[in-house]
C-alpha cells in the first residue's frame, strides 16, 4: 500500500460530518493528520513530495481550521524548505502557491513566514529563469502584502534588483495576474516619500499609468491604487501620469466605476494632479510678480 494516497481523503470525511454521518475531527486529530501528510514532503522521491504538496495546498485553501492544523504541525518551514532546495519547476510553483495560502488570512501563518525569512525566499524566486515560478512567487507575495493590518517589511521588495524585477512584471500586460500582483505588492511598499521616489525612479508610475486602460478590472484597479500612492507630493510621478494624453480622461471615467474603492482612488489621483497644477500656477504667478518689481 502506498504511503501517501489516502491521506487526501479528509475532504470526504468532512462531507460525511456535514451530512450528520460522522463527527468532525477535533483540533488534535486534525494536527495529527496534517503531520502525517507533511511526512510526504520529506520523501526521497519527487512524485511523493508533489502528491503531498498538492494535498496540503488543496486542504488549506479556504479552510482556516485546516490551515491552523498544518501550521501547528510545522508545515510552513517544510514548504519553505522545498522552495530553497527543489529544482523541479512544478514543485517550486506548487510550493510558492501553498506558502502564500499558509501565510494568508491568519496572523500565525504570517508571523511564521516572517520568522523563517520567507519574504526573502519569495523575492529571490522572482529572479528565477522560469516564468511560471516567477508568477507563482509574485502572486504569493501579493497574498502576504495585501493582508490588512500586517507589518510586513518593505526592504526585501525595495532592493534595487527586486524592485526592477517587480516593475518589469507590472509592465507585462500579457501576464495580467502577475501584473496585478506586482501592483498590489508595490502599492503596499509605497508608504513614505522615500519609497515614492524609489518606485518612481524604477518606472512604477509610468507602468501604472499604462495599465489604467486595461480591460481587466482587477488589474486596472490595482494600478490605480498604486498610482494613488505614488502621486501625493511627487512631481516625477505627476509628470509620468500627465505624459500619457489619455490619463485625465481615464481617471474621469473611473469616477463612475461601480466599485467605491476605485472611484475613491480615481478621485484621489485627480485631486493630487489638480493640486500640483494649482501650485505650479501660484509659483509661476509669484515669479512673474517678483520679476516685475
Amino acid at each position: 500500500m502506498s504511503s501517501h494516497p489516502g491521506v487526501c481523503g479528509s475532504d470526504s470525511d468532512d462531507r460525511v460530518a456535514r451530512r450528520g454521518g460522522g463527527r468532525k475531527d477535533d483540533p488534535a486529530t486534525m494536527v495529527a493528520k496534517a503531520a502525517a501528510l507533511l511526512d510526504g514532503l520529506r520523501a526521497a522521491d519527487a512524485p511523493t513530495r508533489m502528491h503531498s504538496l498538492r494535498c496540503i495546498k488543496n486542504a488549506v485553501i479556504g479552510s482556516k481550521s485546516k490551515k491552523a492544523a498544518f501550521l501547528s504541525a510545522g508545515a510552513l518551514p517544510l514548504v519553505l524548505g522545498l522552495l530553497t532546495r527543489e529544482a523541479d519547476t512544478e514543485l517550486l510553483v506548487q510550493s510558492a502557491v501553498t506558502l502564500g495560502s499558509l501565510s494568508y488570512g491568519t496572523p500565525v501563518g504570517l508571523q511564521a513566514l516572517l520568522a523563517e525569512s520567507g519574504i526573502s525566499v519569495l523575492v529571490t524566486m522572482l529572479q528565477h529563469d522560469d516564468l511560471k515560478v516567477v508568477q507563482a512567487a509574485i502572486r504569493a507575495l501579493k497574498l502576504v502584502y495585501s493582508q490588512p493590518g500586517s507589518h510586513v517589511p518593505h526592504e526585501p521588495v525595495l532592493h534595487p534588483d527586486v524592485l526592477l524585477r517587480a516593475v518589469s512584471l507590472l509592465r507585462d500586460a500579457s501576464q495580467p495576474d502577475g501584473a496585478e500582483a506586482a501592483a498590489v505588492v508595490l502599492a503596499s511598499c509605497c508608504c513614505s516619500g522615500e519609497e515614492q521616489v524609489l518606485l518612481t525612479d524604477a518606472g512604477a508610475a509610468t507602468a501604472a499609468v499604462a495599465l489604467l486602460a486595461s480591460p481587466r478590472q482587477p488589474l486596472q484597479a490595482a494600478a490605480l491604487r498604486l498610482l494613488a500612492r505614488l502621486l501625493p507630493g511627487n512631481g516625477a510621478a505627476r509628470d509620468a501620469a500627465l505624459a500619457a494624453p489619455s490619463t485625465l480622461e481615464l481617471l474621469m471615467g473611473l469616477l463612475r466605476d461601480a466599485v467605491p474603492a476605485t472611484r475613491f482612488a480615481a478621485a484621489a489621483c485627480l485631486t493630487h494632479l489638480a493640486a500640483a497644477a494649482a501650485a505650479e500656477r501660484r509659483d509661476g504667478a509669484s515669479s512673474s510678480g517678483g520679476g516685475s518689481g
